[in-house]
């Protein structure tokens, strides 16, 4: 079979979960015989917008999309007709049999209608909410709280709050990014990563980054309104055209059934993963020494490293050490509001790594916490955690629920609640002694092949 993938972004840029599942999904499927082509969008200010680059990746052949969130109004966000005919090109160079869609943010939502009028089978495995949430997928309010309405209005509102998720990029940034790709190589250095980061994320942290537009003016937010509904029921037409939707999570299938698809087009489906491999690394001793509390992924406010250092800040530092690993880069304010209200943990950040050191850092971890303040769907981490037996303390959220009752030890706490996750940790320290707590306890999990078995399955019927 030659399956084409779509993905919003790819490694080795990007290491986030929907990547590196992509990614490792794509190397099985690889590995048992079917031709992949993976379609990926990039932010790179440092090449003109919409230029295609063709490569490579660890055997897996790709084509790159330049995107660097240019739009001039909101439509433009989600429905990209450059990127559209970009599509069309491949499927016409490549004529793949069927085609995956991991994600679609970045590129363009009709990819699946253009799909359907070339007769393609196409999948959409369901990784976020953004389908149904045009800020980024988070289902997250401004102020940081989870939104549970699918009403335009209240999308409106929101969107307000983030004019370059609407395409109100400010004119001289605009500018700028048009002149960065004739910089050459100094195009990256002298981008503004704070810019970076406002594109992909909200800032509901910071408050003097939050810039409303006059949504007190009848006529504009109207407009807004009119413009979200066109964005929902393009949603619509993409889910027809759609032939099946996997969901890694039974909490995502039915928020997804919930928005409108049917039940019987979502099928559950626990993603797999390759296990981390610790049996690299030599066994960390752990008599005398305190137990290590980790947070692995990336430091913005929706992850929630916040409601930790606020509860590690309840725990005395005798008794635990807290050891955190993300790139402090991606969001500098939030970073600042970090450092400057737990400076006691300055020590803690390890910085950026490869998920090649996976294994090594959980290795060298007695307890890992995820702290998540959205809705979660089926966080990677949690997974590889429970392959190799580290302990779970995870938010009572979407499918973080689901993952940690599978992890032997794992805990769930109040979301957002740092003083429940406190208690949660002292618990853990409770069973703690001058040997550790024991030997680990793997959990259970679904390996890459078997779920590419099963993926292989999925991809036949509908072929057939």
């Amino acid at each position: 079979m030659k399956i084409l993938m779509t993905i919003h972004d790819f490694l080795p840029r990007n290491q986030a979960g929907t990547e590196i599942y992509s990614y490792q999904l794509a190397r099985q499927l690889a590995r048992s015989g079917q031709e992949i082509l993976l379609f990926f969008a990039e932010f790179d200010p440092s090449q003109r917008q919409y230029r295609v680059n063709r490569g490579n990746f660890d055997g897996i052949g790709y084509v790159r999309v330049i995107n660097n969130h240019l739009s001039q109004e909101f439509v433009e966000t989600y429905l990209n007709h450059q990127i559209g005919e970009t599509f069309r090109e491949i499927l016409n160079d490549f004529r793949p049999d069927l085609i995956h869609c991991q994600h679609l943010m970045n590129l363009s939502l009709d990819l699946p209608l253009i799909a359907r009028q070339r007769k393609i089978p196409n999948i959409y495995t369901l990784h976020d909410y953004w389908l149904i949430c045009p800020n980024q997928g988070l289902r997250l309010k401004p102020e940081g709280l989870i939104c549970d309405s699918a009403e335009s209005s209240v999308c409106a509102r929101c969107l307000s709050s983030y004019p370059r998720l609407i395409g109100q990029l400010p004119w001289l940034e605009k500018q700028g990014l048009r002149i960065l790709p004739y910089l050459g190589p100094l195009a990256r250095t002298t981008a503004n990563l704070g810019r970076i980061a406002r594109v992909k994320l909200p800032f509901f942290f910071s408050r003097s980054q939050n810039h409303h537009l006059p949504v007190e003016d009848p006529i504009h937010f109207q407009n807004l309104v009119a413009a979200v509904s066109q964005r929902n029921n393009l949603f619509r037409e993409v889910c027809s055209a759609v032939d099946l939707f996997l969901a890694p999570s039974e909490f995502i299938r039915g928020e997804f059934v919930h928005s409108g698809i049917p039940p019987e087009k979502i099928f559950p489906l626990t993603p797999g993963i390759e296990p981390p491999a610790t049996d690299d690394y030599p066994t960390r001793k752990v008599k005398t020494q305190k137990p290590k509390i980790g947070f692995i992924g990336t430091l913005v406010p929706h992850k929630g490293l916040h409601v930790l250092l606020e509860a590690m800040s309840k725990i005395p530092p005798d008794r635990a050490e807290l050891k955190i690993f993300g790139n402090p880069s991606v969001f500098p304010q939030y970073m600042n509001r970090l450092r400057r209200d737990y400076p006691a943990f300055a020590s803690s950040f390890f910085g950026p790594f490869s998920h090649n050191e996976i294994g090594k850092i959980l290795n060298d971890l007695n307890l890992l916490v995820v702290p998540s303040v959205w809705l979660e769907n089926a966080p990677l981490i949690i997974q590889e955690a429970t392959a190799v037996g580290i302990p779970v303390i995870a938010s009572r959220l979407g499918g973080m629920i689901e993952l940690t009752r599978l992890n032997q030890q794992g805990k769930l706490f109040l979301p957002a609640d740092a003083d429940d996750l406190a208690k949660k940790i002292r618990e853990f320290l409770q069973q703690w002694n001058g040997s550790g707590p024991g030997p680990r306890r793997p959990g259970s999990f679904i390996s890459i092949e078997e779920h590419g078995k099963k993926i292989e399955s999925i991809y036949q019927k509908l072929l057939s």
